[in-house]
């Protein structure tokens, strides 16, 4: 079995997403008081672990999707 270091802020992270089963990273850094930047390095980090994955849902606009984050169901037990 792989031990998985994670820092405060992702654990937070990762209670957050758990609780509301899926947030954006919006939604992230608003609850924790941090900046967006600060929650794209947070869930970028969790993804590289596997942890949480990333889904983009189309809205119909011009842009980028917003994407969800949500808990991998394949990370950890």
């Amino acid at each position: 079995m792989t031990k998985v270091e994670l820092s405060t802020s992702e654990r937070l992270v990762l209670e957050i997403i758990r609780r509301t089963q899926i947030s954006t990273r919006i939604e992230l850094a608003k609850k924790l008081g941090f900046s967006t930047v600060q929650a794209t390095k947070l869930t970028k980090g969790l993804i590289e672990k596997k942890l949480v994955v990333e889904n983009a849902t189309p809205s119909g606009v011009r842009g980028q999707p917003t994407k969800n984050i949500s808990l991998n169901p394949d990370g950890l037990y």
